[in-house]
């Protein structure tokens, strides 16, 4: 067996157990990045002796599949960056936690990788302040737990502006999960903010027909979103970004604090510009006991190349798959999620962009759940619900350039916001 061959091998090949050198690659690869001072998660795994205080514990939920969390299931268009432990990589690391996870008292840290520095020119947009995260969730005007805060940051830019890079920087390491970024044109992100007295507004981050998270989905663990070399974002002029903070009441009220970095790319660089478009199912209506499958297509009039993909879902979604069908051709699984939550939602960025041609069909499959057997049914008893949106309920937004033609691409698309 695998375990056993790498207990009595090792690194050098000696007859002995793995050691923390062999495993301080894949923890900073899988666990540092949250696991480490002052990251997201609740304690540290970092350090060879942090694990071994744990590595029973860690032993079960690296079995279990529980982490490192990755809610993508087999199949799945190859995604850059984290994804879940390959199966030597899991059995080094179980093998080396079953031995006593030996290190030696000086052991180094696992470090996660740095990003690269970049010469683009960072603009800072900071919350406002003011807002308290309260302890416990609150039903909201909706009749429903909404824990969502959404803020208009003003950019004041006179011209189109061409983003390749978003960060979101918080002193608040866990009570925030994701934060989706979209860019409104149109001022009705600012009247809703001024609405309320306090600072940004109680709704979603949707702006009309516009979904939150046009520009990307920055989640648990990934609070930087960095798009391929030659592709940006396109910004329109006197914009706002809106900012959808989803956060996790704690138990005790905390200040909303945090700030959104956008990377701006110079206008003389050649880049081809990203337009985001929906595959979602617009509205459901689920009676209390009710779980169920859900269908919805779309079939692309030009050919795109696919750069990144953003999932969108609620409480009541169990389970989603995407998948393309060319012209003539077989489907192709997009995106698969087995078991939704949507406390880890961010945005994928595939390794490769996949160029899909005219004639695609687009298929979603969603299964719904509103059920007490439901862990996240927002009631129990299970009440009888319907969600409808003009941006789509569950579903995912596929970020995407147009291969020929631009303008057409991007006149397309605004059909769909209409």
């Amino acid at each position: 067996m695998l375990v056993l061959a790498l207990i009595t091998l090792g690194s050098h090949g000696n007859l002995s157990a793995p050691t923390w050198d062999d495993v301080r690659p894949i923890v900073a690869r899988h666990c540092a990045a949250c696991h480490q001072a002052g990251g997201e998660a609740p304690f540290r795994l970092d350090r060879a002796s942090d694990l071994a205080a744990r590595r029973t514990f860690s032993a079960a939920v690296v079995r279990a599949g529980l982490m490192p969390p990755w809610l993508l299931g087999p199949g799945s268009v190859p995604i850059h960056g984290r994804g879940p432990l390959s199966d030597a990589d899991r059995d080094l690391l179980l093998a080396w936690l079953d031995a006593g996870a030996p290190h030696a008292a000086d052991a180094a840290p696992a470090v996660p990788a740095e990003t690269p520095p970049t010469d683009a020119d960072v603009i800072t947009l900071p919350l406002q302040a003011g807002y308290d995260i309260p302890a416990e969730s609150e039903v909201t005007i909706h009749s429903h737990v909404h824990d969502v805060r959404t803020f208009a940051l003003p950019l004041v830019n006179d011209e189109p502006m061409l983003v390749r890079a978003l960060r979101w920087r918080s002193p608040l390491v866990n009570a925030v999960h994701s934060v989706a970024i979209s860019a409104d044109p149109t001022g009705q992100s600012d009247r809703a903010d001024a609405l309320e007295d306090d600072p940004g507004y109680q709704m979603s981050g949707d702006v009309g027909a516009r979904p939150a998270g046009t520009l990307g989905v920055l989640g648990v663990g990934a609070r930087e979103l960095n798009l391929p070399e030659g592709f940006a974002f396109e910004i329109p002029p006197g914009s706002s970004i809106v900012s959808q903070v989803s956060y996790r009441p704690t138990g005790r009220e905390l200040p909303l604090l945090g700030e959104v970095e956008l990377d701006a790319a110079h206008p003389e660089e050649a880049v081809r510009i990203l337009d985001t478009f929906g595959v979602m199912k617009p509205w459901l209506k689920l009676a209390a006991g009710e779980r169920r499958n859900e269908n919805a297509t779309m079939v692309l009039p030009m050919a795109i190349d696919v750069v990144a993909m953003s999932p969108r879902g609620d409480h009541y979604l169990r389970s989603m798959r995407l998948t393309a069908t060319p012209p003539g051709g077989e489907p192709r699984l997009l995106l698969n999620f087995p078991d939704w939550d949507m406390h880890w939602r961010e945005t994928h960025v595939l390794e490769q962009p996949l160029r899909l041609p005219a004639g695609t069909r687009f298929d979603l499959e969603v299964n719904v759940d509103n059920t007490d057997d439901n862990p996240r049914n927002l009631n129990y008893p299970a009440e009888d619900i319907v969600l409808g949106r003009f941006t789509g309920v569950d579903g995912v937004l596929i970020h995407a350039a147009a291969v020929e033609n631009h303008e057409d691409y991007r006149d397309w698309v605004r059909s769909l916001l209409r």
